[in-house]
């Protein structure tokens, strides 16, 4: 073969008609006739002149793979691209396309070591499920519960074909496509309103960028509150576990992570960076936020059990008990406020000596800690 010769299909089978649709409408192409559900023709004018596609609408045909391929070699000679490049954008056509980029010395051939891309992955996974549980809630920890939005978002993602350039990994998040004529554009519309796809891959973004300009505030000024303000856009405990790994894990010395807006989304929010890098040295600081955040972020949906060694009411329908049972791995005072009916029998509980349990969300005050959302109070009796 030619050297300068491009590189070509070898199974055009896999080309899939609504994507090739779909990436010759973003790419200015213009569909002219249409023949049922046989084939629709499309025309384009380039440098390289006036061109012409026929596009078969229906794999089942027995012509299927050489249209396609005619297709493939005409849309190489417009476009002046391989057909491994064009294959590769239309297959993502309908996905937002992460690449994780490590520069290591030892990857500058493309290659990682088999530790490092386990690594890779699941930290890219963690990654992108962090994304999607602050596109649901904007908190600094998320524990072991995360919601079922987040989860069903990362069942859906898809590995990409590995690229060159030190080590570069791609995950495909597929994302509907944006539709013409519809009743408000999207210029009109709040984030809130786009498909969670999108919101979950801009929160990333978004929230990378703001996670690197609070690395570098909080090293200069040894304050915590850069990280805590960036919280809003996304910034949490497992964000910064998940590029610490990513770091870590490939021993990389900088991480990139970049994004491919899927082309038949429309891109509204052009002032999020769609690429983001973050050197070696900053590791230890996200390190360091993310262990404060998950030790001041709320336990959620915790069973207390304790004893029960202060009671303080001030009116007849609340009142405040002090439990005292085990967090983490010592014995703490929790402060706990109740209505009527469970004071009263926080007072029997104390009055009996007996254990209690009570359901809510533990959250640090100060030196202490308080129950939150109090529920499911129970005194605990050898007869249960």
């Amino acid at each position: 073969m030619d050297e300068n010769q491009q590189p070509s299909i070898r199974d055009e089978a896999t080309v899939v008609p609504v994507d090739t649709a779909a990436y010759l409408r973003t790419r200015g192409w213009r569909e002219v006739d249409r023949k049922d559900l046989l084939y629709a023709v499309w025309v384009n004018s380039f440098a390289a002149g006036d061109f012409e596609i026929l596009l078969p609408l229906d794999r089942g045909f027995r012509d299927y793979t050489l249209r396609t391929a005619e297709l493939l070699s005409t849309l190489e000679l417009a476009e002046g691209r391989s057909q491994l490049e064009i294959l590769r954008d239309i297959s993502t056509t309908f996905a937002d396309v992460i690449r994780i980029r490590a520069q290591h010395e030892a990857s500058k051939d493309g290659s990682l070591s088999l530790q490092g891309g386990v690594s890779l992955v699941e930290n890219a996974r963690e990654l992108l499920l962090a994304a999607a549980c602050s596109t649901v809630s904007k908190r600094s920890y998320f524990p072991t519960r995360k919601p079922d939005a987040a989860l069903h978002y990362v069942e859906k993602l898809r590995m990409g074909q590995t690229e060159r350039g030190s080590y570069v990994m791609t995950v495909q998040s597929p994302v509907p496509p944006t539709l013409q004529g519809a009743l408000f554009p999207d210029e009109d519309l709040p984030e809130s309103a786009e498909p969670f796809e999108r919101q979950v891959t801009k929160t990333l973004m978004r929230a990378i960028a703001a996670l690197r300009e609070a690395a570098d505030e909080s090293a200069a000024t040894g304050d915590i509150r850069p990280f805590q303000e960036a919280v809003p856009l996304g910034v949490s405990a497992n964000l910064c576990d998940a590029l610490v790994g990513l770091q870590e894990g490939t021993d990389s010395e900088w991480l990139e992570v970049g994004m491919s807006w899927a082309p038949a989304r429309h891109m509204t929010a052009s002032t999020i960076q769609s690429r983001v890098r973050l050197p070696r040295e900053v590791s230890p600081v996200l390190q360091e936020a993310g262990r404060i955040f998950k030790q001041v972020a709320p336990l959620e949906e915790i069973t207390l059990q304790g004893f029960v060694t202060d009671l303080h009411r001030e009116d007849s329908r609340t009142g405040t008990i002090t439990v005292s049972a085990v967090v983490g791995d010592r014995f703490r005072k929790v402060r706990v406020d109740l209505d009527a009916g469970d004071y009263d029998r926080a007072i029997s509980a104390h009055r009996e000596r007996l254990p209690i349990t009570c359901e809510g969300d533990l959250v640090r005050e100060g030196k202490g800690y308080a129950l939150k959302n109090p529920r499911s109070f129970c005194i605990q009796r050898e007869e249960d």
